[in-house]
This record gives structure tokens, C-alpha cells and sequence, in this order.
């Protein structure tokens, strides 16, 4: 059933959990068409892309879904990262071969998968991404791609997932949340009676919890 409340939100939201947690091929396959089909209102599709004679870290993609033209398309790659290098690769063959398309790649283990939606700016290539990891919190995910099937009501495929893939308001209601958190942990401190030392402890503790998430984010970043 194609999300319309917060609970179908929590829907999408079990639906991605399966699908971190799924372990084998047939699995990870099922659970991602479910995700597309069943909670975004794309249209299922199956087979197999040959991409042996591209350029390309595999062999062979597979096909999940489709909507108004845009083909969704699963990579499952062999490695436990899952490269910058090679989603770029994968997602130029099948521009070739396909058109327009969402490509969704998975590691190995299938505890990592990155949602990407190429897109043109400036003549150049930009793969847009929502990144799930198997136990990392994923609302914005989430949020982000309940907005493809609302935003189809109203307009197309292509507009919603622009839409969805676009990281202005998501970076706004971060700033947002955190101006609303931190004005109350000052609020909250006690024993430091200067507004101006009670704000650079918040400061200090926010840039420590904050700092925490550092080293994985730059291995991700060198990951990719």
C-alpha cells in the first residue's frame, strides 16, 4: 500500500529494516522490489541488464521496478564497500543501455545499501544518494523517499524524485532541529550563571557528541 499517513511511513520504514537484514540474493531482491512496488507505487519488473561489455566492477544488474520511463535497478556488488568509482561506472552503463534510471547498490553482506539518482548539472554527472547502513538510524531515508510516491501525485516520476533526492530542506530542518536542541540544553545547564561561558560548555559538549561519528564518516568518505 503506497504510503499516505505516518503509519504507512512506519511501513516503508520495517520494509527497509527487512531489507538490511536480508541474507541471501532471492531475499535482498524480494524485499527491495516490496520497498518500490509495494510502498512507492512503481510498477514491478524482472530480468537481468548484461553489463559485460561495459566498464563495470559486475557482471550483470537486476531489475526491480519501473515508473513513467525510470528504471530501477539493483547492483549487488562483491566487495564490502561500495566505491564512488563504481556506482559511477554502473550507472553510466546503464544510462546507455536504459535511459533514465534509480540505481540502488549493495555491499556484499548487504548491511550497506546507497540509493542513487543521477542527475545533470552543468553538463556533468551528479549520482545523488540516501545512504542505509544495518543499524544506523535512517528517518531521513525514510522521510525522503515517502516524498516519491506524494510527490508523483502532483506531478511525475522525475519531479518527485528530485524532489526527494534534494539536500536543501533536509540540510534546513537539520539546522532547525539543532538550533531548537541546543537553545534548550543551554536552557537546561546549571552552575554556569554567564550566558556567554553556559553557551560555549553546549558548544563544546554538541561538538563531542557530534565528533564522535567522525571517524566513520571519513572512512566512508575515503570508501568512496
Amino acid at each position: 500500500m503506497p504510503i499516505v499517513d505516518a503509519a504507512e511511513a512506519k511501513n516503508l520504514d520495517e520494509a527497509i529494516e527487512r531489507l538490511a537484514h536480508s541474507g541471501s540474493a532471492d531475499d535482498r531482491e524480494a524485499h527491495l522490489r516490496s520497498v518500490y512496488v509495494e510502498k512507492l507505487a512503481f510498477s514491478p519488473a524482472g530480468g537481468t541488464i548484461d553489463l559485460r561489455g561495459a566498464r563495470c566492477p559486475i557482471k550483470q544488474a537486476a531489475r526491480i521496478a519501473e515508473a513513467e520511463g525510470v528504471h530501477v535497478v539493483w547492483a549487488a556488488l562483491p566487495s564490502a564497500r561500495i566505491l564512488i568509482s563504481d556506482t559511477r561506472a554502473i550507472s553510466k552503463a546503464l544510462k546507455d543501455l536504459l535511459g533514465d534510471h534509480l540505481l540502488v547498490a549493495s555491499n556484499a553482506e548487504g548491511a550497506v545499501w546507497h540509493f542513487v539518482y543521477p542527475t545533470e548539472a552543468a553538463t556533468k554527472p551528479v549520482l545523488r544518494r540516501m545512504v542505509v547502513e544495518r543499524g544506523l538510524p535512517r528517518r531521513t531515508v525514510v522521510t525522503q523517499l515517502a516524498k516519491v510516491y506524494h510527490e508523483a501525485q502532483k506531478a511525475d516520476v522525475r519531479h518527485a524524485l528530485k524532489s526527494a533526492y534534494d539536500v536543501e530542506p533536509v540540510t534546513k530542518d537539520f539546522f532547525t532541529t539543532y538550533r531548537r536542541v541546543f537553545d534548550e540544553v543551554m536552557r537546561r545547564v546549571q552552575g554556569v550563571p554567564d550566558d556567554e561561558k553556559r553557551r560555549l560548555f553546549s558548544q563544546t559538549l554538541f561538538n563531542r557528541l557530534m565528533g564522535r561519528n567522525r571517524p566513520r564518516l571519513r572512512r566512508r568518505r575515503r570508501a568512496e
